[in-house]
C-alpha cells in the first residue's frame, strides 16, 4: 500500500484560523501621509481601497492604490503612503498564526494588491452598517478568503522550506509560550535546547530570518496586545510580562508599536462598532 505525501502547507492551512485584531475605516489627507507606518507592524494590514488615490511604497516598491483595490501589508514590514488628494478605506487589522504566533505570511512573498468587487457590495463594508455579532462570522470568513488570495501558487514551495525550519525550533518556541516575559534571555532558552547561546542564536537568524530577541520582543508585544483588549489593568500587564514597572512596559511598548498602550488600548475592535473618520496606527 502506498501514502499519498501530501504537501506540508495543506495540513497547516486546513486548521489556522484568523485572528482580527482592530478593523474600522479611515480617510487620509495630504498632511496626514508621511511617516504612518514607519514602524514594522507585527500584525497584518489588509486595506479595501474605497475612494481616492495614494502611492504606496513598500520594499522599496512603489505602487498606486485606487478605489476598488485590495492591499496586503505583511506582518514585519514598514512602508510610506503619499497622497496629494483624499484615500478613503476599509481597514482590517490581522493575524494568521501558523505556529506559535509565527504568522503564514512570514512564510511567503504575498503580492501587493489585488481588485475587489465593489466596496458597497463586500461583507466587510456591510458590516459597518450592523450591529448583529453574527455577521462577524462571515466578515471573519471573506477576510481570511481575501488575505489568503494574495498568496500564489509559486510560494508554497517556499511556504513549506520556510515551515519546516518553524517546526524544527518547536521546543524553542514553546519554552518561550511557556514562559514568556521581558527577563527571558538567549541564555535560557539555550539551557532548554541542550546547545550554546551563540550556536542557538546564529542557527535561529539564519532558518527564521529573524533574531531570537527580536522573536520574543515580537511575542511580549502580541501577548501584550491581546490584554490590552480585555480588564486587566496596566500595571496587572506589565507585572505579568515581567516589567518591573508600568513606565518601562509604556516606554518598551511605544517604542516597538509607536503608540501608547493606553491608546492601543482605545483603538476599535470587532467587539466595538465603527463608524466615521479613524486614523490606523
Amino acid at each position: 500500500m502506498s501514502i499519498e505525501r501530501r504537501p506540508l502547507h495543506e495540513s497547516y492551512f486546513s486548521n489556522i484560523d484568523l485572528e482580527i485584531l482592530y478593523f474600522g475605516r479611515s480617510s487620509h489627507l495630504d498632511d496626514m501621509s508621511t511617516d504612518m507606518y514607519r514602524h514594522p507592524s507585527l500584525f497584518n494590514r489588509l486595506w479595501y481601497i474605497t475612494g481616492g488615490k495614494a502611492l504606496l511604497t513598500m520594499n522599496g516598491t512603489e505602487t498606486t492604490l485606487r478605489r476598488g483595490m485590495m492591499c496586503l501589508i505583511p506582518v514585519n514590514t514598514k512602508c510610506a503612503v503619499d497622497t496629494a488628494v483624499r484615500l478613503d478605506k476599509v481597514w482590517v487589522d490581522f493575524r494568521l498564526p501558523i505556529y506559535s504566533l509565527v504568522d503564514a505570511f512570514e512564510l511567503v512573498h504575498p503580492r501587493v494588491t489585488r481588485p475587489f468587487s465593489s466596496y458597497r457590495s463586500s461583507p466587510v463594508f456591510r458590516y459597518f452598517k450592523s450591529t448583529n455579532m453574527l455577521h462577524s462570522a462571515v466578515m471573519k470568513q471573506r477576510i481570511m478568503l481575501d488575505a489568503l488570495s494574495f498568496i500564489g501558487a509559486d510560494d508554497m514551495k517556499l511556504f513549506d522550506e520556510r515551515l519546516r525550519n518553524v517546526l524544527e525550533y518547536r521546543t524553542v518556541l514553546d519554552y518561550i509560550s511557556r514562559h514568556l516575559s521581558i527577563r527571558l534571555t538567549v541564555h535560557d532558552l539555550a539551557n532548554a535546547a541542550g546547545v550554546s547561546g551563540y550556536y542557538l542564536s546564529a542557527k535561529f537568524r539564519k532558518d527564521m530570518g529573524i533574531g531570537l530577541k527580536q522573536y520574543i520582543d515580537r511575542r511580549i508585544i502580541a501577548a501584550a496586545q491581546q490584554e490590552l483588549r480585555g480588564a486587566r489593568s496596566m500595571r496587572e500587564i506589565a507585572r505579568g510580562l515581567g516589567f518591573r514597572d508600568i513606565t518601562y512596559f509604556s516606554t518598551y511598548f511605544k517604542h516597538h508599536m509607536g503608540i501608547s498602550p493606553m491608546a492601543y488600548r482605545h483603538m476599535p475592535s470587532p467587539e466595538r462598532m465603527v463608524s466615521g473618520r479613524y486614523r490606523a496606527p
